[in-house]
């Protein structure tokens, strides 16, 4: 057959904007085994810290009524949802 064939004009395609080899799966060679834990409301208003989408008073006063309502089974996940704050990014 001819050299146009789908499989031989088929270009390899750029990586998506933003994506580099730090985004890519790491090789088996180098992977580290990540142990899995349950997200705490510690953690997860930390991170929200670090972004600067929570002010500290803010993540203060939730874990204080957090503790108040220890016997709550909620999800931390869902403690942050029904707090139903705003986007700082977009007021």
């Amino acid at each position: 057959m001819a050299a146009d064939t789908p499989e031989s004009t088929v270009k390899k395609q750029a990586p998506a904007a933003g994506a580099t080899a730090a985004n890519a799966a790491p090789s088996p060679v180098h992977a580290k085994k990540q142990v899995d834990h349950k997200l705490t409301l510690d953690e997860l208003l930390a991170w929200l810290l670090a972004d600067k989408l929570i002010a500290a008073d803010v993540a203060e006063k939730l874990l204080a009524l957090r503790r108040n309502f220890r016997a709550s089974q909620n999800h931390p996940l869902t403690l942050l949802a029904d707090q139903k704050w705003k986007d700082p990014r977009n007021p």
